[in-house]
């Protein structure tokens, strides 16, 4: 299942170049798996951002009409608050960043060891690489906000998962995908697109999903790898030696930031 557009997400121009940093292991996974790697949004409030996928204050108290896979219904509180445990229970999701080029302070907070790589594409490249994974893949832009002040008027709770508390993360410029993992990680298919279905599902039914591999076409997901400027030749040739034995050839370049390994650069 590819890339799916959605009215709920702001999806950037085909020609928007994104990076994503890593250190090398994950990039080694990549490879040796032929996918990217979504992780558990619920996790990630432990890894930085306890408002991670979180609803602002007021619409805590004033969800909307709308609620997770299910349309046309009234939702009572109990559905929505429900919606949003199961909802944070399987979505999975993989963050990129936006710049047009590399971002100092992205390789000392995301790739800050001597042996760390950057991968170079873009939107459209991302969405060839995913045309046969094997979920409905949605891709938008991060909206950042005040919890505390901010009224956000999307009802869907699939659309809290893109908000980013601005005074911590606004200089990241993400670009998030996000699957709902729903498939041999939990042990079989949940189907919830009626309302009497979502009425009588269980939550504890089904146990959180830490983690989703995504297949991807690796030869359209990376344009470019830029290596650190404190790795040696040596890591450059194992880094295209590495590509070529999964039949990849791709250009790799050290980065252009020649700064100190545990410099801490605002850009």
């Amino acid at each position: 299942m590819p890339y799916k557009k959605s009215d709920l997400f702001k999806t950037p121009d085909d020609k928007q170049v994104i990076w994503r940093y890593m250190n090398y292991d994950k990039f080694i996974d990549l490879l040796e798996k032929q996918a990217l790697y979504f992780f558990n949004l619920l996790k990630y409030r432990n890894l930085g951002d306890p408002q991670e996928g979180d609803l602002p204050e007021y619409n805590k108290n004033n969800l909307g009409s709308g609620y997770f896979l299910v349309n046309r219904h009234q939702a009572t509180p109990e559905d929505k608050q429900k919606a949003i445990r199961l909802l944070e229970n399987i979505l999975c999701v993989n963050c990129w960043g936006m710049d047009k080029k590399e971002v100092k302070r992205k390789w000392t907070e995301y790739a800050n060891s001597t042996h760390s790589i950057a991968i170079k594409t873009s939107v459209g490249n991302l969405k060839k690489a995913l045309e046969k994974c094997q979920y409905e893949i949605f891709m938008g832009k991060i909206s950042y906000i005040d919890y505390q002040t901010d009224i956000y008027h999307y009802p869907d709770p699939f659309r809290y998962s893109f908000l980013k508390n601005k005074f911590k993360f606004d200089w990241e410029h993400e670009l998030r995908l996000a699957c709902l993992a729903t498939d041999h990680i939990r042990g079989g298919n949940i189907n919830l697109g009626t309302y009497d279905l979502f009425r009588k599902s269980s939550v504890d039914q089904f146990p959180m999903a830490d983690y989703a591999y995504v297949s991807c076409d690796l030869d359209f997901l990376i344009e470019e790898v830029i290596i650190s400027s404190w790795a040696d030749d040596c890591f450059l040739v194992g880094v295209q030696n590495k590509l070529k034995s999964v039949g990849l050839n791709k250009v790799v370049k050290k980065s252009y930031y020649t700064g100190k390994l545990n410099e801490f650069i605002r850009q």
